[in-house]
């Protein structure tokens, strides 16, 4: 027992565990704001789409209600009936079958394309088609 080992003071120690922990805590930080970034610019897409309705309501109630009922029906047979194929995208995506997201993204966009059709007719002939509905 030549050497004396010398013992390093609690504060090193303590100092060598933070820091690795603050490193776990930046990759783990990263690795979330990779995996959310996504969902933050729909939920913002999402908001920016009704923020209109708060400045139409200063025009009047009967614009309000016009404005309120276009965003739903262009939500709804818009993005609504095309939102599963996400949801397919993915699921085949995790399975590693790559022919299946092909397909359900061609699926996705056809049924889009198609779907715009309705949706701009009825923009241009909104009125004449709710009138015809009573």
């Amino acid at each position: 027992m030549d050497k004396i080992i010398e013992a390093q003071p609690v504060s090193v120690l303590r100092q060598g565990t933070r820091r690795a922990a603050g490193q776990h805590f930046t990759i783990e930080l990263n690795e979330t704001v990779k995996l959310a970034w996504p969902m933050v610019l729909t939920q913002l897409a999402q908001v920016a789409m009704t923020t209109d309705l708060a400045f139409i309501g200063h025009i009047g109630p009967e614009a309000l209600a016009a404005a309120a009922l276009a965003v739903t029906l262009c939500f709804t047979f818009g993005a609504g009936l095309v939102a599963p194929i996400a949801s397919l995208a993915a699921q085949a995506y995790g399975a590693m079958n790559l022919a299946m997201v092909q397909r359900a993204l061609r699926t996705g966009l056809w049924t889009a394309l198609l779907l715009s059709f309705p949706i701009i007719a009825f923009v241009f002939r909104g009125e004449q088609i709710l009138l015809a509905f009573g």
